[in-house]
């Protein structure tokens, strides 16, 4: 099932959301929507969908920062009430009672409000019904880094490199991180999920993606090419002798590429990498 929205929404103001939207690689949107002019929800949207334990981690420790405050973590499918969604009521860093609903009313969102104190009595949820959630270069981006920051400290003496591949229509096709180890990379793992909805698309990608690999291996920017997307947004250089080079490969491939889509967060996250690159006979493997 591919959901269209995911997030969680919240009813503190004063809560770090920007944090929590940079470690789970989202954007954060103020709904200001009242219900019934008593309570104003904040809208944290991220690619949520299924959510795996790294991205449950993050949930939980902004939830126990929170208190008792309660959290609403919604998936949904299609518009409004009366669409199919997953709600699951966050307190004090728990995880508490879930609500699947399909084309029915109360919705799951409406149950989980309930539970939460906030009631709506409104037949209409005007923030839902808006539709569809316009994700940017900077938040398919920011979804990137995050998912390359997961695997931080795992992949050996490689970086861990974040890929995110979406369509057209702004859907999400694959995503994927650099495996522990060092090895498979992070775009050919996400361009293998693809498969052939690979083509046309746009990759965003952490780190320029490498121009040849010591093991004699197809290199991502390789990959990328025979999988047919349309453009890739890398978010900075790879200093490597093997991974520089890879950008003009694609450009030279009639690749559309843009660089520096976060390039300030980029660069913090590899500053350690590009430190042992630099550093004379000390370089990892590609």
């Amino acid at each position: 099932m591919t959901y269209v929205f995911s997030g969680l929404i919240g009813f503190d103001r004063t809560l770090d959301w920007e944090g929590l939207m940079e470690g789970l690689g989202g954007v954060q949107r103020d709904i200001d929507t009242p219900f019934e002019g008593r309570v104003h929800a904040l809208g944290a949207d991220y690619r949520l969908h299924e959510p795996a334990p790294w991205e449950r981690d993050i949930v939980a420790a902004f939830s126990r920062s929170a208190g008792n405050s309660p959290l609403i973590g919604l998936v949904v499918e299609c518009f409004g009430g009366l669409c199919e969604q997953r709600a699951v009521l966050w307190r004090g860093g728990e995880r508490g009672r879930s609500w699947e609903t399909s084309r029915q009313t109360p919705s799951a969102l409406e149950q989980a409000l309930a539970e939460a104190g906030h009631p709506v009595t409104s037949p209409r949820m005007a923030f839902l019904e808006r539709g569809f959630f316009d994700f940017d270069h900077v938040a398919n981006m920011r979804r990137a880094l995050a998912l390359a920051r997961s695997n931080r400290g795992k992949t050996g003496e490689n970086p861990s490199v974040g890929c995110v591949l979406i369509d057209a229509r702004g859907e999400l096709i694959a995503e994927a991180v650099t495996a522990p180890g060092g090895r498979p990379h992070a775009e050919e793992q996400t361009l293998e999920e693809a498969g052939s909805l690979a083509e046309g698309a746009t990759a965003y990608v952490t780190l320029e993606p490498c121009r040849e690999r010591s093991t004699g291996e197809m290199s991502c920017s390789e990959t990328l090419i025979a999988a047919g997307v349309s453009s890739v947004h890398i978010a900075t250089r790879d200093p490597h002798p093997k991974g520089a080079g890879g950008l003009d490969r694609l450009r030279a491939a009639a690749i559309a590429v843009t660089l520096g889509t976060c390039k300030g967060a980029a660069d913090v996250l590899y500053q350690d990498f590009f430190t042992r690159v630099r550093d004379a006979g000390d370089a990892p493997e590609s």
